[in-house]
């Protein structure tokens, strides 16, 4: 007769079932410890077991309980997989124009991509259904031999994710600088605003694991629908520190 499981054991093969069921998705957070306890009936300690082995087999990550992120219209953004995933996810419906795709230097990020300062730029907006531009997003890509083609051949499906995945760049981590900026008049136009008109600023620079550059996105968001949040638990805290 087979030993029993351990109740760890049982509540991370619950959750693994759920999974490849699809009603979870790899890499989505899971809720808070305490909730996954009452939900299985054990305790916080048995949940952490569990999280921890699922965590090692790149299956899950778990909500700290605090956190800083962007979000439309009171939804949050979850954009490790590029804007237009994101966005889809808050229910935003936006129309996205590319308005240009082209060859620039950019020294002060060679070091990123292994000395190159080679890099193709892409810029375009995002609009909603009441043509409104909401925002204005520049992208910077590594010029490798494959993305170097994008100014004349243009992006995979329409997709910067799509292209770097073709290009073998996989977003691993990263980080975002969030500020807020004042239009200048170039980007006011093309964002049809006034210029010194107040817009919400992210800088996101996405790397492989080997800690090379995949892309550098600054996006101009409209504050009237995007909102900086951020989420704290001080007894989470008290319990990690």
């Amino acid at each position: 007769m087979a030993p029993k499981k351990l109740k760890h054991e049982q509540v991370a093969e619950h959750i693994e079932a759920l999974i490849y069921a699809g009603e979870i998705a790899p890499g989505d957070a899971l809720p808070s410890e305490y909730v996954l306890a009452e939900e299985f009936a054990v305790s916080r300690g048995t949940v952490r077991k569990a999280l921890s082995k699922l965590k090692n087999r790149k299956l899950v990550r778990s909500d700290q309980g605090r956190g800083s992120f962007v979000t439309f219209h009171n939804q949050r953004i979850d954009d490790r997989q590029g804007w237009a995933e994101a966005l889809s996810s808050a229910g935003a419906e936006m129309t996205v124009q590319t308005l240009s795709i082209s060859q620039v230097k950019e020294p002060a990020l060679a070091a990123y991509a292994g000395g190159n300062a080679d890099f193709v730029k892409v810029v375009r907006t995002r609009t909603l259904p009441s043509g409104t531009i909401a925002s204005l997003e520049t992208s910077l890509l590594p010029a490798t031999e494959f993305i170097s083609t994008v100014p004349t051949q243009g992006l995979v499906d329409g997709s910067i994710t799509k292209t770097l995945y073709r290009a073998g760049l996989f977003v691993e981590h990263g980080e975002e600088l969030v500020d807020v900026v004042v239009l200048d008049p170039t980007s006011a136009a093309l964002l049809g605003r006034e210029p010194g008109k107040a817009f919400m600023r992210v800088v996101r620079r996405a790397l492989t694991s080997q800690n090379f550059l995949a892309e550098q996105v600054t996006s101009l968001l409209d504050p009237d629908h995007f909102r900086f949040r951020n989420v704290f638990n001080r007894q989470k805290e008290r319990e990690e520190g």
